[in-house]
């Protein structure tokens, strides 16, 4: 497998969990959905918002060093005022819309994408303002894992409400 195919993999499999997670999640009421349960991010809307925010992140990120790239020149993913403070949505409609465009753009990207970029060296500059350098393949699995990460907290909040959840099958989409 390349790992060009190892992306295309990920990508798809983010997307089918993604709107798996998502479809038990919209049944569960508001209030639930935004009950400080503790979590890091307090509430399972929480920790969706810092899921988005980080891939807004990324995605600019990857959009300085990938500059040529027509998905990342999207205007969608280009939003104003990201913070780690506060949520990007307040309404669980907008934040599902959001993570339904954020994984066609991630999958359209990882299509777009030559197997030869995976090995360059990705620069940036953090929220901390720290000049940061990764190899391109490390830096999106990290962006992937990250995803994989908090869906786990989300299942771990859906598994302390007793709401019947089993969305995260990688081999279901193989």
């Amino acid at each position: 497998m390349t790992l060009k195919d190892h992306f295309a993999l990920l990508a798809r499999y983010n997307s089918a969990v993604n709107d798996k997670m998502y479809d038990i999640v919209a049944e569960l009421p508001e209030e639930k959905r935004k009950r400080d349960v503790g979590a890091h991010f307090r509430s399972i809307h929480g920790i969706l918002n810092h899921i988005i925010v980080s891939d807004y992140t990324w995605l600019r990120r990857f959009r300085s060093w990938h500059a040529d790239s027509v998905v990342l020149s999207d205007p969608r993913i280009e939003l104003p005022n990201l913070s780690w403070e506060r949520d990007l949505y307040e309404r669980f409609d907008e934040l599902h819309s959001a993570r339904k465009m954020l994984d066609v753009v991630m999958r359209s990207w990882i299509d777009e994408l030559t197997e030869s970029r995976y090995e360059e060296v990705v620069h940036y500059t953090d929220f901390a303002g720290r000049s940061r350098e990764y190899i391109a393949w490390q830096a999106i699995d990290h962006v992937f894992n990250h995803q994989t990460h908090h869906r786990g907290q989300v299942s771990e909040v859906l598994d302390e409400m007793l709401v019947e959840h089993d969305y995260a099958n990688l081999t279901a989409i193989l």
